[in-house]
C-alpha cells in the first residue's frame, strides 16, 4: 500500500512539472503503478469471500441468534459453598448460565446454556 501511495505521488509530482520530463522513466513508473494495483486487486479477489461463503456464514450467524448452547457439569457434593461459588463463577466468566441443579449422591450436577457468539448481538434493534 505504501508503495503505491509513493509510486502515485511521483507519478504526479513528474506529470506536475512541464520542463524535462524523461518519459521513459514515467512510462516505467507507470507500469510499475499498474502491476502494483493489479497485484492489489489479484489479493483483494483472493482474499474477499465468494457470495455462496457469504450467504452461507449470514444464515449461520442468524440462526446463532435464536440457538443455545448446553454444557452439564459435575462438582463434588463435599464442595463448600465457597467452592461452587468459586466453580460457578468461572462458568460465568465463560458466560455460562445455571439455571438448575441436580443432586446425586456424590456430585452435584450443574446444568448450563448460553448464547453461542455472535457479532450480530451487537448490531443495535432495529425495530422496538
Amino acid at each position: 500500500m505504501k508503495k503505491t501511495h509513493t509510486l502515485l505521488a511521483l507519478a504526479l509530482s513528474l506529470t506536475a512539472c512541464d520542463s524535462g520530463v524523461d518519459t521513459e522513466k514515467l512510462e516505467k513508473l507507470s507500469r510499475d503503478l499498474k502491476n502494483t494495483l493489479a497485484g492489489t486487486k489479484d489479493k483483494v479477489v483472493e482474499l474477499s469471500p465468494s457470495s455462496r461463503d457469504i450467504q452461507s456464514l449470514t444464515t449461520d450467524e442468524f440462526k446463532k441468534l435464536s440457538a443455545f448452547e448446553y454444557k452439564v457439569s459435575e462438582l463434588p457434593r463435599s464442595a463448600s459453598a465457597i467452592e461452587l461459588e468459586a466453580e460457578l463463577s468461572v462458568l460465568g466468566v465463560d458466560r455460562w448460565e445455571c439455571f438448575q441443579i441436580d443432586q446425586t449422591e456424590t456430585h452435584y450436577r450443574v446444568f448450563c446454556r448460553r448464547r453461542p457468539a455472535t457479532y450480530l448481538r451487537y448490531v443495535p434493534r432495529m425495530f422496538p
